[in-house]
């Protein structure tokens, strides 16, 4: 995935989750959490997140 062709991984990882997602990077909500055939979600975050890092 790349960022120069169009593309975001939290566009990405919303729809695939079915959620809604903050992008830091263009300040937008990219929203799904509406997508038919999503039953359950979550999103699973590492340490490194939960302690407040970044990429």
């Amino acid at each position: 995935m790349k960022r120069s062709e169009g593309r975001s991984a939290v566009a990405a990882s919303a729809y695939l989750s079915g959620t809604r997602l903050y992008c830091e990077y263009d300040h937008r909500f990219r929203d799904y959490s509406h997508k038919p055939g999503v039953i359950h979600s979550e999103v699973l975050l590492n340490n490194y997140f939960l302690e407040g890092g970044r990429l």
